[in-house]
């Protein structure tokens, strides 16, 4: 009876009752959880933790929306803040901060100048998409690296990064590569 009476309802809501014939009005009501009495300590933090995710999600859309003004509002690229979403939520980082991208299966490992590094939960192809357009260069099926960061070039195909990492050029990419280091 309370919730037909607020207008709008902008919360979550966990039923917790003893009468499970409440349980279709909890989800005309599009309630997070229901609970029957007595309640049972791992329902209940299943139903907390459903609750702490959604609000975690909610964050990160704001959070992104916000960098997506940022970057919109950007008058140059040296501006632009990556969104990298990881296990551990979203991180935003300048693309100069990025020495080099790998691939690793369905994730990417990402290299900073500090010698940190996260994993981030897109494909290598998801950030070379972003990333080519701010100079970034595919040397390898698994690499693509930030040329601001680059030590030098072997004639054996390796490139000598900022963080001291190695990064292979492919056969295929290689006059590819040569070329655009010496545009650089």
């Amino acid at each position: 009876d309370l919730l037909k009476k607020i207008n709008p309802v902008n919360f979550n809501i966990i039923f917790t009752t003893a009468h499970d014939q409440y349980a279709i009005e909890a989800i005309r009501f599009s309630a997070l959880d229901y609970l029957l009495k007595p309640i049972d300590a791992d329902e209940l933090r299943t139903a907390v933790d459903k609750f702490l995710e959604k609000e975690e999600a909610l964050k990160n859309k704001e959070l992104q929306y916000n960098n997506l003004l940022h970057n919109i509002g950007s008058e140059s690229k040296k501006d632009f803040k990556l969104a990298i979403n990881t296990t551990n939520g979203i991180h935003f980082f300048l693309t100069y901060e990025i020495v080099r991208l790998e691939a690793q299966s369905n994730y990417t490992k990402i290299f900073f100048l500090d010698n940190k590094s996260i994993l981030a939960s897109k494909t290598l192809k998801d950030y070379e998409e972003i990333l080519t357009t701010h100079g970034f260069i595919r040397t390898h099926k698994s690499h693509l690296v930030n040329p601001l960061h680059i030590i030098n070039y072997m004639s054996d195909g390796l490139l000598t990064m900022a963080d001291q990492s190695k990064v292979e050029i492919s056969r295929r990419r290689q006059h590819e590569v040569i070329e655009l280091l010496k545009k650089g």
